[in-house]
């Protein structure tokens, strides 16, 4: 789904949509897999997702959502997570299309744009906001010591 013709089909249903109705704004289903090829043709990397069960996922969440807890980290499965993966993803935005006339990009123009955006902030990438805090804090220090008595000066 691009976020792009999310917010186009908003202005639609803001502009043509009748009062009271409600309009799905999604694009078509779309498996990983087919996701991760896109993704191999733009970039030329094979990108690996490690495949398991729903069950096994299910199995690993408490060990997930622990291990997350103690490294403050984010948790690579959660409750939710595995519960929307299993949920129905069969969604129709025909009545959008109809009423609307909203339209989506196709999968490789989204991940074409985006792998393009990525590009360009890693271009543009600042540094971490531990790291100016660390240059902060070392200037600071810099400019509160003394300064070092040249060796030809002397005290009377």
């Amino acid at each position: 789904m691009d976020v792009r013709d999310v917010a186009e089909g908003v202005l639609l249903a803001a502009e043509k949509g009748r009062q009271g109705e409600c309009y799905i704004l999604s694009n078509r289903y779309i498996r990983l897999e087919e996701l991760m090829d896109q993704m191999r043709i733009l970039t030329g990397r094979r990108f690996r997702l490690p495949f398991i069960s729903y069950y096994a996922a299910k199995l690993l969440i408490p060990i997930c959502e622990t291990f997350s807890k103690l490294t403050r980290k984010r948790s690579i499965y959660t409750s939710y997570s595995i519960q929307t993966l299993a949920s129905n993803a069969s969604f129709c935005h025909d009545k959008a299309d109809a009423e609307l006339g909203y339209t989506t990009r196709s999968l490789s123009e989204t991940v074409r744009d985006t792998v393009a955006y990525i590009r360009q902030e890693k271009k543009q990438e600042k540094p971490s906001i531990r790291d100016q805090l660390k240059a902060a804090a070392k200037s600071q220090s810099e400019k509160k010591a003394p300064a070092k008595a040249k060796s030809h000066d002397m005290e009377l």
